[in-house]
């Protein structure tokens, strides 16, 4: 007291995420330097900060849930670190290379890595930001609860604490679900390199309105494409 929980927890959220916004803005002056010696494409390189803000976010909100579910900061710091890298390694194209394409599909759309790398690339896809923020936003859900039930150990069960806990499972599986229904949603993007490389141009676009024939096309695609 006076602080509320949820106070306690975006505050403390928050304070991390000026720590690291503060760490970055640091090394924005050696992508000043590189553009002094030759051209420099600058939406890869703001899309890059977004996704590592993002990622950073996604990150401290695992972190700050864990920490208030242990009692030393050492194992705390241990499982973060464990949870994070499961989430980075399921998105990696050496877990997908041992599976199927299907599911590989659906790792790679879990895992955090595989979502950074599409945006750091200069794509800014609704899908890839929303994701970080809904682990971001369940997870410190999830804190504010954690946090609560501390408090509940010293009342007598009531009413409320049932309620609140339906009310966080309901907030926590409607952010993770949203992510399905978004997946097919893929209009929502913006290409920020210098000649929208990963678009397709308004040439091909106008070849593509005026065929009065079914065309076969054979796409060969490297990985970075």
């Amino acid at each position: 007291l006076p602080t509320k929980i949820h106070e306690l927890v975006l505050g403390k959220f928050l304070a991390c995420m000026a720590l690291v916004s503060l760490a970055l803005s640091l090394t924005f002056g050696l992508a000043i330097m590189v553009s002094q010696l030759g051209p420099v494409d600058w939406g890869p390189i703001l899309s890059a900060y977004l996704a590592t803000l993002l990622l950073a976010a996604a990150y401290t909100a695992i972190g700050l849930y864990v920490s208030s579910r242990c009692q030393s900061q050492i194992v705390s710091l241990i499982i973060t670190t464990l949870i994070c890298s499961a989430f980075y390694l399921i998105g990696e194209n050496v877990v997908h290379d041992l599976l199927g394409n299907l599911t590989g599909e659906v790792l790679r759309q879990l895992g955090t890595g595989a979502r950074f790398e599409s945006i750091s690339r200069g794509v800014l896809d609704f899908r890839d930001i929303y994701y970080y923020l809904s682990i971001a936003c369940t997870f410190i859900v999830l804190n504010v609860y954690s946090l609560q039930k501390i408090r509940w150990s010293y009342d007598k069960p009531k009413a409320s604490h049932k309620t609140l806990k339906m009310t966080t499972a309901f907030i926590c599986l409607n952010l993770l679900v949203a992510n399905i229904w978004l997946y097919k949603v893929n209009r929502a993007r913006v290409d920020l390199t210098k000649n929208q490389q990963y678009s397709i141009s308004d040439a091909t676009r106008n070849i593509i309105e005026q065929l009065e024939e079914p065309l076969l096309i054979r796409g060969y695609f490297s990985e970075r494409t």
